[in-house]
């Protein structure tokens, strides 16, 4: 067998942290019942990424981002404000105009997401770890993350459940599909 060359490497593992994300996040939306929408999950990190650069993001700036229709955005945003994610705020000098935020779930949300996906590369790379892991893990003492588990520890229906267990009140309510879901995302946050 030929010897994996440096950048054989790299692109491997870069795949392997790839997969791991996304089947974790599979299989959140899985558990929690509602489905992958990659629009929304854009608009969701457009919101969170603009609002803390102090832009203040309304549906115009996502329609010309994004270049979709005016009722895909509004009812992708509608979607995202059921579920907590973000809220809309109206201009103080200007209630005729809103812009939207993230909650403070939407940012926890990322913060552990980003935290296990960081923890993915350095069990990935021994030689990030070696370098970066000390001061890394000591950033995610000072957000709070220091306990979560790198998406790697998570790669199979047991191993998930085990990991989301420790969020999961209700994740289906049979008389209000989206009061689990919010109970979930609670318990995130």
């Amino acid at each position: 067998m030929k010897k994996e060359t440096s950048a054989e490497r790299m692109v491997r593992v870069m795949t392997e942290h790839d997969v791991a994300v996304e089947l974790n996040a599979l299989l959140f939306v899985q558990t929690v019942g509602i489905k992958k929408d990659p629009i929304a999950e854009f608009i969701a990190k457009f919101i969170y990424t603009e609002h803390n650069k102090g832009n203040y993001p309304n549906v115009s700036l996502i329609e010309n981002t994004l270049l979709e229709s005016p009722n895909t955005i509004r009812k992708k945003i509608k979607s995202l404000v059921s579920l907590g994610l973000i809220k809309n705020v109206k201009k103080k000098d200007d209630s005729r105009n809103k812009y939207y935020v993230p909650t403070k779930l939407l940012k926890r949300i990322y913060l552990v997401d980003m935290t296990k996906r960081i923890k993915c590369v350095l069990e990935l790379s021994p030689v990030f770890e070696g370098i970066m892991g000390k001061t890394i893990n000591k950033l995610f003492v000072e957000i709070g993350t220091e306990d979560e588990l790198s998406y790697l520890k998570t790669l199979d229906r047991n191993s998930f459940n085990e990991m989301i267990g420790k969020y999961r009140i209700d994740l289906l309510d049979n008389t209000n599909k989206f009061a689990g879901i919010k109970n979930t995302l609670k318990k995130l946050g």
